[in-house]
């Protein structure tokens, strides 16, 4: 439990040998060395729907924490408090790869913009060291303006995904307690396209007590809010995390499923041993139905075929290198409601 670099080195070393181990916090994030990516064979790691010719982006953690509290995430049980890294260590490190990756990063915080200082210092350097990048990020709605997106995008951010989760309040604010209302997302997604950044929303099927009713909401959600992009997940009970406990609680996984997976028993593929959260009345089938009603009610709606295809025309450079990606998924989005690289 904790910051895994240091007690991970004497884990290694034979320090650590038996029970769960507390791991001190790093306060400091600068002192923690770079990732070894000279060591990670990338080709192995390659998505069934990337295109050969198509450059690896490279990861980066700007910062740790995240404040809030929804019911399926698992960081809010660790009590880790939000720590930054410097705008120059961060850039240091994607200088370390900038010409292997070409320029393109993600940023895997949990939420990016919490800190509007460190999100605008970290562009000013970008900036300022001259790199032409090419970025995405996650973020929450209600954690953006118009200066943020100014400043983003004048850095290279390209999109963002937020996660809304669910079409209905009841069940995004009530069971996942985003506290987010259809009103906020649909302008935090205006303030994105006005300053040229796509817009991507995260939901997901199948929360405690969601009825089709809730179902039906989330399927319609991202057409009603003009979103850009959109990715539709299985709700996944993570270790202890409010929806874990619940899962444990009402027999949908058993409490020693992380054992059963770290000793094997279930298989060596986490794809396929973990298990996901099917609400009462539902099965497994239903959500992968709901799955795929929630992708084709997107992409194939009037509004985004539309709005697309004059993106196409204006810049085909766009559709080869971005969207192409979209049509090269379908067959298998339509046959299984995901793609093959897409865990939940």
């Amino acid at each position: 439990m904790g910051d895994g670099e240091r007690v991970f080195y004497e884990i290694m070393q034979g320090k650590h040998l038996k029970g769960v181990i507390y791991a001190p916090r790093i306060e400091q994030l600068d002192t923690l060395p770079f990732p070894a990516r000279h060591l990670v064979d990338t080709s192995k790691y390659r998505r069934p729907e990337m295109y050969k010719w198509e450059v690896f982006s490279e990861g980066i953690l700007a910062s740790r924490g995240c404040p809030y509290s929804c019911s399926f995430c698992s960081i809010v049980q660790t009590g880790q408090p939000v720590r930054f890294r410097s705008a120059k260590n961060i850039v240091d490190e994607m200088c370390t790869v900038y010409e292997k990756c070409k320029g393109n990063f993600t940023f895997n915080d949990d939420c990016f913009t919490l800190s509007k200082k460190h999100t605008i210092e970290l562009c000013q350097e970008i900036l300022d060291r001259g790199l032409k990048c090419s970025f995405i990020i996650s973020t929450r709605v209600n954690c953006i303006d118009d200066e943020i997106l100014f400043w983003l995008r004048k850095a290279g951010c390209k999109n963002i995904s937020f996660g809304v989760e669910s079409g209905s309040d009841r069940i995004r604010n009530e069971v996942c307690g985003k506290g987010l209302t259809d009103a906020t997302i649909k302008k935090g997604i205006k303030l994105c396209q006005k300053h040229g950044i796509s817009a991507s929303l995260f939901i997901m099927i199948g929360f405690p007590t969601e009825t089709k009713e809730d179902l039906e909401k989330t399927v319609k959600i991202s057409v009603k809010l003009n979103a850009d992009y959109i990715g539709v997940h299985r709700t996944t009970p993570y270790p202890n995390s409010r929806i874990w406990q619940q899962a444990i609680r009402e027999k949908k996984i058993p409490s020693d499923l992380v054992d059963q997976w770290a000793s094997g028993k279930r298989g060596r593929s986490f794809k396929k041993a973990w298990m996901f959260y099917t609400p009462d009345g539902f099965t497994d089938q239903d959500m992968i139905n709901y799955k795929r009603k929630a992708y084709l009610r997107f992409y194939f709606s009037f509004k985004w075929l539309m709005k697309n295809f004059f993106r196409w025309v204006r810049h085909p450079i766009r559709m080869a290198y971005t969207d192409l990606k979209l049509f090269k998924v379908l067959p298998t989005v339509i046959k299984t409601g995901g793609t093959k690289g897409q865990f939940s």
